[in-house]
């Protein structure tokens, strides 16, 4: 049984809302109590809400056949819902039933239009087991981008689940295209790696897990939840030797494939980094300059000596592309400080000893704002952006961050008439009335542009919705009618 006080054993039992009795049995750990009713209930009245209860109870009951044989039951009934064939999954999966279970996780999935995290890692694990390895990699990848609280539990169980341990060998020889590269990447992927460097806490695992696990540390795992166990603080502090050797042993099974995690992403990243050029004559080909601006930029920051000669020549962005080689052919040193410094931005001081092309530039005031905005000091952020906006009118990014610095300084009217001057093809109208209503509730927490994301893609953090697909369709029809941008 579970430890739990008297509090919440009362609040169980008189639960606020409806709450069967099966499910109150199951979270008291009383199983095998809750199977008997389950099945009681099944005899009395079969129906989807008893047919479910009854293919849990059986699941943690560890009764995989008799879970299926429910699950069977339940998948003929009427109506169900996605929780409903997901479980129907589940149990399929435990029993051994593996084509049946990826079958209907995938139709779990479809029927809903914006998949979360626990769908995507439950279609991972199934593919697995059918050996459809490159699809599940995607599915587990596209899993951690929209991973939230309660599952952040997730970024760490990943790498132990035995289910996906073919699935990380696979990607140690798996290379990515562009295609896949965009559909997989999130900016923070880096920070995954960080928070698996340790053993502790404790990683989940699962009925599955539990046939890898030596059978030594069996013993100090409870259920936890329908399908998984964890030690509990009272069996860790009773077995404290035994707990670090079963942390030890999580670890070592977690290393290698956190290893192949970190190298394939690289190999994401580093592709993507090689398309910033036709990503960036993608952005003007829309109509979106300030977009493609951004991609120059990561051009340029990415590069040891940021030499603007060595962009790709891109007709629609020929003046921008001429104004930064200016700036260099005066001073390649006063040009490399304002392209390194684009997260944290330069002081007035400092772009003030600057020769005269790169202290007049819109690099520069650009960088001075940024400098201002994250000292919150809107007044002379405004300027800053103001004088920029005089010198690239085209720049949508940057007319997007003068809006939100007049805005968050009280000048609505101003922000709106900012916001107004973005030409409608560069700003889709559900973005823009999104941004108006930031402008008069002064809520920017979501939206920031004035520091680039990690990696910029077609997207543009969500800004523009579908334009990754956009990009391929664009890029295989320039490369299908040899049209020359030359990146």
């Amino acid at each position: 049984m579970v430890n739990m006080t008297e509090e919440e054993i009362q609040k169980m039992l008189n639960p606020e809302d409806y709450q069967s009795e099966v499910v109150s049995f199951n979270i008291l750990g009383l199983h095998e109590a809750a199977l008997e009713i389950a099945e009681r209930n099944v005899k009395a009245c079969e129906d989807r809400s008893s047919l479910y209860e009854a293919v849990v109870a059986a699941i943690s009951n560890k009764c995989y056949e008799l879970a299926a044989q429910y699950a069977d039951r339940l998948r003929l009934t009427q109506n169900l819902n996605k929780g409903d064939i997901h479980i129907i999954s589940l149990a399929y999966n435990y029993a051994g039933r593996h084509p049946e279970a990826y079958i209907h996780c995938r139709q779990a999935v479809l029927r809903d239009e914006t998949p979360d995290c626990t769908d995507f890692y439950s279609l991972a694990c199934r593919g697995s087991k059918i050996h459809r390895l490159d699809e599940a990699l995607v599915h587990i990848l596209r899993a951690f981008s929209c991973i939230k609280p309660p599952h952040n539990y997730l970024f760490r169980k990943v790498f132990l689940d035995s289910e996906l341990a073919d699935v990380w060998k696979h990607s140690e020889t798996s290379s990515p295209n562009l295609h896949r590269a965009l559909v997989v990447h999130f900016q923070n992927w880096k920070s995954i790696v960080t928070i698996n460097q340790f053993a502790e806490p404790e990683r989940m695992v699962d009925h599955a897990d539990l046939k890898q696990i030596p059978e030594e540390f069996h013993i100090l795992l409870t259920s936890c939840s329908v399908s998984t166990f964890e030690t509990p603080p009272l069996k860790s502090a009773q077995n404290p030797e035994l707990h670090r050797r079963y942390l030890k042993w999580q670890d070592d099974q977690v290393q290698p494939r956190l290893l192949a995690f970190s190298n394939y992403m690289e190999k994401v990243t580093k592709l993507l980094e090689d398309c910033q050029g036709r990503f960036a004559a993608f952005q003007a080909h829309k109509g979106r300059f300030g977009a493609a601006r951004v991609h120059l930029l990561e051009i340029l920051r990415k590069s040891p000596d940021a030499d603007p000669s060595k962009l790709p020549e891109i007709p629609l962005l020929a003046p921008l592309i001429a104004e930064f080689r200016n700036q260099f052919e005066e001073s390649p040193e006063a040009f490399v400080r304002l392209v390194k410094s684009g997260r944290v931005g330069l002081s007035p001081e400092k772009v003030a000893e600057l020769p005269l092309a790169n202290r007049n530039s819109a690099l520069a005031a650009l960088r001075v704002a940024r400098r201002h905005q994250l000292l919150r000091q809107h007044d002379q952020a405004i300027q800053a952006l103001s004088t920029c906006a005089k010198i690239w009118p085209w720049d949508e990014v940057l007319l997007i961050d003068l809006a939100r610095s007049l805005s968050e300084a009280g000048h609505a009217e101003k922000a709106l008439v900012a916001l107004d001057a973005i030409p409608p093809r560069a700003l889709p109208d559900d973005v823009r009335k999104q941004l108006e209503q930031n402008i008069n509730s002064k809520n920017w927490e979501r939206i920031s542009l004035s520091k680039p994301p990690e990696i910029p893609l077609p997207n543009f953090r969500e800004f523009h919705p579908g334009a990754n697909q956009e990009f391929l369709q664009w890029l295989e029809e320039a490369e299908n009618s040899n049209r020359s941008f030359n990146p």
